[in-house]
C-alpha cells in the first residue's frame, strides 16, 4: 500500500508546483497590467494638447530554440521632445505576438511598454514644428531619425508541453522618416531590430533546451500614423 501511494503523492506535488506557477504568472501579469493601466491614464489629460500616434510592424528572425519569431507588433504612442534640439520621446504601450506554423516548436505573445527615444540627425538642432508637410528643408533633412528603443513586456511562450510566462528586457534600434501628410497627420515608414533578454524558460527546459531564449532577435518593418492637435502647435510644443 505505502509503495502505491508513491505515485499518488508526486502526482499531487506536480500539480501544486503547476498551480502555485500559474499563480505566480497571474500575479506577475496582473501587477504589469496594474502599472501599464496606471500609465495610461496619466497620459489621457496630455491627449487633448500634444501629439499621440498609432504604429503597426511585420515581424521576422531567428531562434536557437526553434519558437517562431515571424509575426507583428502594434500599440498607442504618447509623443512629446525637448525644446531645444530635435530629440522626440515616443513612449508607447504594445502588443507583440508571433504566428504559429509547423516549422517552429511553439510561438510567444507579450504586453510590452517602450520608451522609444528619436534622434533626427541632419536636424538636430533644428526648430522643426513637424510634422514636415509645408515647411522649409529637404524631406530627408527635416524628416530622418535614428531611434533607440529600450523596453520591457510579459511574455509568455506556448508550445506542446505548456507555457510559460516571463518579464523580460528589450533593447532595439531604428529608422524611419517623417512624411507629413497635412498640418496635422503625419506618416513614418520605418525599419527596426531588437534583441530579447530574459532568464530561465521552464517549458523550453521540459522540452530537453537549456531553458534560454539564445540569440532571440527580431527584425521589423513597419508604419507609424501620428497626430498633432492644434492646441499643441499653437503652444509651441518643440
Amino acid at each position: 500500500m505505502k509503495a502505491a501511494n508513491i505515485p499518488e503523492n508526486l502526482r499531487m506535488r506536480s500539480l501544486m508546483t503547476g498551480y502555485q506557477n500559474s499563480r505566480h504568472s497571474y500575479c506577475v501579469m496582473a501587477r504589469m497590467l496594474r502599472y501599464l493601466t496606471l500609465f495610461a491614464l496619466l497620459m489621457l489629460p496630455f491627449l487633448a494638447s500634444s501629439q499621440i500616434g498609432i504604429n503597426a510592424r511585420y515581424l521576422s528572425g531567428n531562434s536557437e530554440t526553434g519558437i517562431s519569431q515571424k509575426g507583428f507588433h502594434a500599440g498607442a504612442e504618447y509623443h512629446f521632445r525637448l525644446k531645444t534640439n530635435r530629440v522626440e520621446f515616443h513612449p508607447m504601450l504594445g502588443y507583440r505576438r508571433s504566428f504559429e506554423n509547423e516549422n517552429s516548436i511553439g510561438y510567444y505573445s507579450s504586453i510590452d511598454f517602450d520608451f522609444n527615444t528619436a534622434l533626427y540627425i541632419f536636424d538636430f538642432e533644428g526648430d522643426c514644428n513637424c510634422p514636415t508637410f509645408s515647411k522649409q528643408g529637404t524631406l530627408v533633412k527635416k524628416g530622418f531619425f535614428f531611434e533607440i528603443q529600450p523596453g520591457v513586456g510579459y511574455q509568455t511562450i506556448f508550445i506542446a508541453e505548456g507555457k510559460s510566462s516571463n518579464v523580460v528586457f528589450k533593447l532595439g534600434g531604428a529608422a524611419g522618416l517623417d512624411i507629413g501628410l497635412s498640418e496635422q497627420y503625419t506618416m513614418t515608414p520605418f525599419v527596426s531590430g531588437t534583441k530579447i533578454f530574459s532568464g530561465e524558460w521552464e517549458v523550453l527546459e521540459e522540452n530537453g533546451q537549456n531553458g534560454k531564449l539564445d540569440n532571440f532577435l527580431v527584425f521589423g518593418a513597419g508604419v507609424r500614423f501620428s497626430y498633432s492637435s492644434e492646441e499643441g502647435k499653437r503652444g509651441h510644443r518643440y
